[in-house]
């Protein structure tokens, strides 16, 4: 019976030296930042952020779950927007249209992030890019993350405008509503561009940019072509 309680606690012993050779990669646990403090740091330097964010090797299950959450703010923003200040188009279906953004923005919006970051792997291999598929996926959601408060913040501005349109007439005009749309796309474009920079080794922020910016005005463009022929 001793002997047998010895080997019990040997194995014990034993065990728990394997637990504790165990590595956490949780950046909470490894340091005292919070991902808030992150963030932050990408407004000062996205390269420098994204580098440490793929240095602490988040697992999937977390890049995902801080994809989820950029999901979160993304819906949140636009939906204030839209209750504030609908477009035209879509105001007498308004709740169907907000209904609509569920989907889109929990599952369109993530499934879209891992088709740019397996379009941003493919398209930097053939101009030197270094990266691996999983270094450019934490570059795409680590960026989704970092402009999601931009997101809300242009939110704001619009509940901002509508609320001071009676007394500044300045502000009364529609395309001013609708600009702080278009802030939170902007600032993913830039943040993505950085991201994808690093995690490929680019050392030109400036060409991955540029080449967004070329390939998103030809989607745009696409579109326009595409919904005026569907119209006609």
């Amino acid at each position: 019976m001793v002997q047998q309680d010895k080997d019990g606690a040997d194995r014990f012993a034993d065990r728990k030296y394997l637990l504790d050779d165990i590595s956490d990669d949780d950046p909470d646990l490894q340091s005292g930042r919070t991902y808030l403090d992150r963030i932050l740091d990408a407004y000062v330097d996205m390269r420098s952020s994204t580098r440490s964010f793929i240095e602490t090797k988040p697992s999937e299950a977390r890049l995902l779950f801080l994809e989820l959450l950029s999901d979160v703010i993304f819906f949140l923003a636009r939906s204030i927007s839209m209750v504030v200040a609908p477009p035209v188009e879509i105001q007498a279906s308004l709740p169907a249209y907000v209904s609509f953004g569920v989907v889109v923005a929990f599952l369109i919006r993530t499934s879209l992030f891992y088709v740019i970051a397996g379009l941003a792997k493919s398209a930097s291999y053939p101009f030197g890019g270094r990266g691996s598929w999983y270094d450019t996926r934490c570059a795409v959601f680590w960026a989704a993350l970092v402009s999601a408060p931009i997101e809300m913040i242009g939110a704001i501005l619009t509940v901002v405008v509508v609320y001071l349109r009676p007394s500044v007439p300045m502000l009364d005009s529609e395309w001013l509503i609708e600009t702080p749309y278009f802030i939170g796309p902007i600032a993913f474009g830039f943040f993505l561009a950085a991201g994808v920079a690093e995690a490929q080794g680019f050392r030109y922020t400036y060409r991955v940019m540029a080449a967004l910016a070329i390939i998103g005005i030809g989607l745009i463009a696409l579109a326009a072509t595409l919904g005026g022929v569907l119209a006609g």
